[in-house]
């Protein structure tokens, strides 16, 4: 057995690309990089835990607080339940907190039109955390996750 320069793998002697990353033996090819999410927490859950529980996540985000409410209930001791109602909890406020603001100053236009554009995106970006939901991945919603208050 030889051990993979890349990624530290175990492979046969005779084998010519390593089955873990791909990486071709006797080349002089540099290592390639690897590439880690630092949003994508799904490796922290077991696949159990997101096999048993991905239709509440699913729910998190299709009815909002609602299916918050129906997590923390009836899957609230699943850490891969907890994590979604953090991130589902997060878009909420940010709806909540833009609705405000767009609602208060409705009337210039800018505001307005500024505030419906940006409910429009975090409407995309909960339609983004429902497929990764229904993958069974465990990412932080874009856009949110990078706002310092909501970590």
């Amino acid at each position: 057995m030889k051990t993979c320069n890349n990624c530290g793998a175990q492979v046969e002697d005779v084998a010519k690309f390593c089955p873990e990353c791909g990486f071709k033996f006797g080349s002089i090819a540099e290592p390639r990089a690897v590439v880690t999410d630092m949003y994508d927490h799904t490796s922290e859950f077991s696949p159990e835990d997101i096999a048993n529980n991905k239709l509440y996540a699913i729910l998190m985000y299709c009815v909002s607080l609602m299916g918050i409410i129906i997590g923390l209930l009836a899957a609230g001791d699943s850490p891969y339940v907890r994590f979604h109602i953090k991130q589902s909890l997060k878009l909420f406020i940010c709806e909540v907190i833009l609705g405000l603001i767009t609602g208060a100053l409705f009337w210039t236009v800018i505001v307005g039109i500024v505030g419906g554009i940006a409910i429009v995106v975090l409407a995309v970006v909960d339609i983004i955390c429902l497929v990764n939901a229904c993958k069974g991945l465990a990412k932080e919603p874009p856009i949110v996750c990078k706002i310092g208050f909501l970590k």
